[in-house]
């Protein structure tokens, strides 16, 4: 059962893809004192702000929002995919983020962990309409 704080998770084996191209996964979920729809709201608010020009939303059905992360704004390539899935919690709403890469880069489990730090206080924050 999930704890209450953030609790990043790395995977034991790298993911497969198709074409046997391996993937970089790393987790981290918390939950956020928040109606899913405020929270929706701040993970896109959050993902323009901190990665701009260099993501493209990849899907976004209201459960599931996938983005994907360019090395340069304007870049074909891209460097990671955040995958942000969001479900009702006793608190709030329990949100995880996965990060998959094609190339394993530096271990990012602190820095997943300060952004659904931020990104609670940013939803508490948010004003209600």
């Amino acid at each position: 059962m999930p704890s209450d704080s953030a609790t990043p998770h790395t995977s034991g084996t790298p993911r497969s893809r198709r074409r046997r191209q391996l993937m970089w996964s790393y987790h981290a979920e918390r939950p956020v004192a928040g109606e899913p729809s405020a929270v929706r709201s701040v993970i896109a608010a959050l993902v323009d702000e901190l990665w701009g020009d260099r993501c493209r939303l990849v899907l976004d059905d209201g459960h599931q929002r996938i983005d994907a992360v360019a090395v340069d704004a304007g870049a074909e390539e891209v460097d990671v995919w955040l995958t942000w899935q969001v479900s009702p919690h006793p608190s709030g709403t329990w949100v995880e983020l996965r990060l998959d890469e094609l190339e394993r880069g530096p271990d990012p489990h602190s820095e997943m962990g300060e952004l659904l730090d931020t990104f609670a206080v940013r939803v508490l924050e948010r004003p209600t309409p």
